[in-house]
């Protein structure tokens, strides 16, 4: 059975009693989280959750979160569902914010390696038809206009960006 804990500032969270998951804690605000050091997490430690990536804080600390990705303090506010940070300015980065930035850096990342491919239009072919990024009507335009005019719409269109083939 999992034990429950509570720290006055930083609330309350179960450890993980999965084999293999001992770093992991449940807690009522943040959800699954990953602690780098779980036995700081009485005074403060780097912890990761999903979307939000790694961050600093502990038990005097929380609700402020030191963001590694944007390198300043961010506020936790809302819980399980609907929850954002703020920064000191108001600027506020919800779940949406950060699944956008996921999926532009998976973009990006397949931009480069399309890129990389280049000037060869048989491996662009292989790595699209290969690829779980692109949907299948996305494939056979890519494939049937590179195959017949040497250039892809559809692949530009995709990327935003001009590939020269």
């Amino acid at each position: 059975n999992p034990t429950w804990s509570y720290l006055r500032y930083f609330g309350a969270f179960m450890n993980s009693t999965d084999p293999g998951k001992e770093n992991w804690i449940y807690h009522t605000d943040l959800g699954w989280v990953y602690l780098s050091e779980p036995e700081n997490v009485f005074s403060s430690t780097w912890m990761w959750r999903d979307y939000i990536g790694w961050f600093w804080t502990g038990e005097h600390y929380f609700k402020w979160i030191y963001s590694n990705t944007f390198q300043k303090w961010l506020h936790w506010e809302g819980g399980l569902s609907n929850w954002f940070l703020r920064d000191q300015n108001g600027e506020i980065y919800d779940e949406a914010y950060f699944i956008e930035k996921i999926k532009e850096n998976e973009r990006n990342q397949i931009r480069d390696e399309i890129i990389a491919l280049l000037p060869s239009l048989d491996g662009i072919i292989n790595y699209v038809d290969s690829s779980s990024y692109f949907i299948r009507t996305q494939k056979d335009s890519i494939i049937f206009e590179l195959a017949l005019g040497k250039r892809s719409d559809t692949l530009n269109g995709i990327f935003n960006y001009n590939f020269n083939f």
